[in-house]
């Protein structure tokens, strides 16, 4: 079950980044977006962002756009914390909760082609999870909460003309990287993401085979991505692994201590 929902989660991110990828040539040739942009998503979500950019860019040396997608991406992980030490806390119940559930699944044995003994095992495996505090949905949220600001950062860089045009370090913002660099650096993070995240799992957790597709599939589709992608974007997307990256170390060192804490009070 845990595993249908981490599955699908990454299945969206792989089309929606493939969709972008895709609309890169044609946003190229749309209009630029502004206060008077018709429709709710340019008005009020692409738009906001392009004015929060530049309003950070305009206050940076150098007026330096490629400063400023990093500090907007480290405002908009900032203000996910919560949700993500929510997320760590019910991957932690989840891995503690392991050695009921394969008691559960150990009772009901082979359930192929077996509804009803399947049907029983979800009812039961459901009330474990919720008298052990897990909630599935906590691991797909922060993503799901990212997808529309990744979305929306494309657009705003896309349509923005000060943005489209500007350079950092040796990339136009606007345009892919002509020597890959980025998406390759947006590859090895991203996969680098998925190493931490898997230290959190129990290891039969990291042996199913499809959290091992979805461990390179990932990294070489972002790098498909990122190589036809604005580099701004890709830019976006670098910063956000590599947050999390810093963001799981910090808060696994955290919580081990609060649980040694916990158990030492308990003893």
């Amino acid at each position: 079950m845990f595993k249908s929902y981490r599955a699908r989660l990454v299945s969206l991110s792989l089309l929606l980044v493939v969709v972008l990828s895709g609309c890169s040539n044609a946003s190229a040739n749309a209009g630029p977006i502004d206060a008077n942009s018709p429709g709710f998503w340019n008005h009020y979500i692409v738009y906001p962002i392009s004015v929060m950019l530049q309003f950070v860019a305009h206050h940076l040396p150098n007026h330096s756009f490629g400063i400023a997608i990093i500090i907007i991406t480290i405002i908009v992980r900032s203000i996910l914390l919560p949700l993500t030490i929510t997320q760590y806390r019910s991957q932690l119940k989840t891995k503690k909760m392991q050695p009921e559930l394969q008691k559960l699944k150990a009772k009901y044995g082979d359930m192929t082609n077996n509804p009803e003994k399947q049907k029983q095992y979800q009812k039961e495996m459901m009330i474990l999870m919720k008298t052990s505090g897990v909630n599935p949905l906590m691991g797909c949220l922060p993503l799901l909460l990212q997808m529309p600001v990744f979305s929306a950062l494309y657009y705003a860089i896309s349509h923005t003309e000060e943005i489209r045009t500007a350079s950092f370090l040796w990339v136009n913002l606007g345009h892919p990287d002509p020597y890959h660099i980025l998406p390759v650096l947006a590859a090895m993070t991203t996969f680098l993401q998925m190493k931490v995240f898997q230290s959190n799992m129990t290891g039969e957790q990291t042996q199913n085979q499809v959290l091992k597709v979805q461990q390179f599939m990932m990294p070489a589709m972002i790098l498909f991505m990122g190589s036809a992608a604005p580099s701004g974007l890709v830019l976006y997307w670098i910063t956000s692994n590599l947050f999390t990256v810093i963001q799981t170390i910090i808060l696994k060192k955290v919580m081990d201590r609060e649980d040694v804490q916990v158990q030492g009070q308990g003893a």
